[in-house]
């Protein structure tokens, strides 16, 4: 299980990850966190050493280990329902801030990127994933769920997905601890999910950092159809819709449900 001391030791949030609820296995960590045993405060932590049942975008399913990797959901009370699906960005953002603020030198430490919608990879490789469930009662938002699911230690991968998921463990070959990379997300997040509340337009331009294809030319997939052509990735808007220039010089606007992008 997590060293809470560990944890302690590096975590400087006020309020994420203040409440936390440690479970040595669960389902899902977003479905236990929608159906508490108790009452959950904004910033509360679900954590699991194992997740049965583990989901991911479109039902897809995460695989993963006990023991070597992170899962975990952050339950919130948002003040505002615009722009929600920046949640799943800032906790994508804040894998990414935190692997790069360890600051050694690697070659790979360059190539860690947010695949939209809601994947972190590292060059051509998935590490992390992220699920964020929206809860409703009556038409009015009662919270948000982030699901997290980050391969820290996994030292192996069914044959299906040897050739696109790994760990940071593989991928760097130096001892991790999952308490202190944690607290590093936690305190991240926190900053993130400030500034979506108070200053959204400053934390875009820092989501757009790390969005792989970022003003660069892409290919487009709308709805699950190609679009012929090339399109340039002006990234994403404060509503949490990506924004694409066409052709014509004219701005397209899509929700996270509606397009996928590839890089050229």
């Amino acid at each position: 299980m997590i060293d809470l001391e560990v944890l302690e030791r590096h975590l400087t949030t006020k309020w994420v990850g203040r409440d936390r609820l440690l479970l040595e296995q669960t389902d899902s960590t977003n479905n236990y966190a929608k159906n508490p045993p108790r009452e959950l405060i904004n910033g509360s932590l679900i954590l699991a050493n194992y997740q049965l049942n583990g989901r991911g975008q479109s039902g897809k399913s995460w695989f993963g280990d006990a023991h070597k990797n992170l899962y975990f959901s952050i339950f919130t009370k948002p003040l505002k329902t615009e722009g929600l699906f920046l949640l799943s960005l800032i906790s994508a953002h804040s894998v990414v801030e935190s692997i790069r603020s360890y600051q050694f030198a690697h070659p790979l430490m360059n190539q860690i990127k947010i695949k939209w919608p809601n994947d972190v990879y590292i060059g051509e490789h998935k590490i992390a994933g992220i699920l964020t469930e929206n809860i409703f009662h009556g038409g009015f938002l009662k919270g948000s769920v982030i699901g997290t699911g980050w391969n820290i230690d996994q030292d192996h991968f069914p044959h299906n997905l040897q050739h696109r998921a790994s760990s940071l463990r593989l991928l760097f070959a130096k001892d991790w601890v999952r308490e202190e990379l944690l607290a590093r997300y936690l305190n991240y997040f926190e900053y993130y999910y400030s500034l979506w509340e108070t200053e959204p337009l400053e934390l875009v331009k820092a989501l757009n950092t790390h969005l792989l294809g970022y003003n660069t030319s892409v290919r487009i997939v709308v709805d699950g159809l190609q679009v012929p052509g090339r399109f340039t990735c002006l990234g994403v808007d404060t509503r949490g819709y990506l924004r694409v220039l066409n052709k014509e010089k004219e701005v397209d606007t899509f929700t996270y449900e509606q397009i996928r992008i590839h890089p050229v």
